[in-house]
C-alpha cells in the first residue's frame, strides 16, 4: 500500500486519526445524554406521572384542589367530569384532567409527653398522713 512512507502516508494517518476522534467524540456525546436522562430526566417523569395518577383517584366525598388553584369537595364524578363544591356552595364541573392534587384532611398529631394528664383534684379534707396531705 505505502511503501514509500511519503506525504500519503502522513495523509493517511491523519485522515484515520481524526474520524476516530470525531466517532470518539459522538460516543461520548451520547454517553453524556444517556447518563443526563437516566439521573435527571426520568425521575421526574415518573414523578409527574405518579403525581398525576394520584390525583386522578379523587372519590366523592374527597378535597381536591384543580390546575387552576380552586378548592373545592368532590360532589359528583364519571368517568371524564368531576363536580365539585367550593365553600360558598358554588358548584363547578371540571374535567377529571383538571384536578391537580387530592387535599389530605389534617389530623393534628398529639405527643404523648404533652398529651394533657387529668388534674388531680385537691380537696381541704385531711388525709391519713396528717393534716394538709401530701409527702413531706
Amino acid at each position: 500500500m505505502f511503501i514509500d512512507g511519503g506525504p500519503s502516508m502522513l495523509l493517511f494517518l491523519a485522515t484515520t486519526s481524526k474520524s476516530s476522534s470525531s466517532s470518539l467524540l459522538l460516543l461520548l456525546y451520547i454517553a453524556a445524554f444517556g447518563l443526563i436522562w437516566y439521573f435527571f430526566l426520568r425521575p421526574r417523569s415518573q414523578k409527574r406521572k405518579a403525581q398525576m395518577a394520584e390525583a386522578r383517584r379523587v372519590t366523592v366525598g374527597d378535597q381536591c384542589q384543580t390546575i387552576g388553584g380552586v378548592l373545592g369537595t368532590v360532589i359528583a364524578q364519571s368517568d371524564t367530569t368531576v363536580t365539585l363544591r367550593t365553600t360558598t356552595g358554588v358548584e363547578l364541573e371540571f374535567v377529571s384532567s383538571a384536578i391537580g392534587r387530592k387535599i389530605e384532611p389534617v389530623t393534628p398529631e398529639v405527643n404523648p409527653d404533652e398529651a394533657e394528664l387529668p388534674q388531680a383534684q385537691i380537696s381541704d379534707e385531711p388525709t391519713s398522713e396528717g393534716e394538709g396531705g401530701g409527702a413531706r
